[in-house]
């Protein structure tokens, strides 16, 4: 039996997005994810996303109740925002757990775990964090192809050769600006990625 990863996804990166990297890992692991973390209306997006960590430990429970108790524990590898909520999830189920791998995730605890709390209620956080460099970015191109074309020039993506992965996330995005709105999230096996 393959060791099982549930991977999580950064955000405004669906799971699909990383197809190219799943494929390196098929022959080795049986690949779990949520296709769009926070967009099941039961698990609404709030500060702190505890109800994204609730989606997590909820899509990882109906694997385990399928396999009728005879479920091993998992790898949870989570990029960036996604590496975070599977940190907490684990911290909530760390029997179902095998170990964590964050990529590129942010996890601030000590004294500047303090100092945000302060930026939060003062509401700094939303003009000091990469938050507000985020609601500068555009979203949305016409085609695919624009969105491509726009992050390839990005040094980061030349540099690693990786335009295909560029390709996917906006081809993603622009399907899933084409279909109705308010789509659920799913739970995808490798099968499906």
């Amino acid at each position: 039996m393959k060791d099982i990863i549930h991977f999580s996804h950064a955000n405004g990166f669906p799971a699909s997005t990383y197809r190219a990297m799943f494929a390196e890992l098929a022959d080795e692991y049986e690949i779990r994810s949520i296709e769009c973390i926070g967009h099941d209306p039961r698990f609404p997006v709030m500060r702190d996303w505890p109800y994204l960590v609730d989606q997590l430990i909820d899509d990882m429970a109906r694997y385990r109740e399928r396999a009728d108790g005879e479920h091993p524990a998992v790898w949870l590898v989570g990029h960036s925002l996604g590496g975070y909520l599977l940190l907490m999830a684990a911290l909530k189920r760390p029997q179902w757990v095998k170990g964590v791998v964050m990529l590129d995730s942010p996890v601030i605890a000590g004294w500047k775990s303090g100092l945000l709390r302060v930026t939060q209620r003062t509401g700094l956080d939303e003009r000091l964090s990469p938050a507000a460099a985020t609601r500068k970015r555009r979203t949305h191109w016409g085609q695919s192809r624009r969105g491509v074309a726009a992050f390839s020039r990005k040094a980061g993506v030349r540099a690693l050769g990786r335009t295909d992965v560029v390709r996917l996330s906006s081809t993603s995005g622009c399907a899933r600006r084409m279909r109705a709105a308010g789509a659920r999230s799913r739970s995808t096996g490798t099968s499906n990625i």
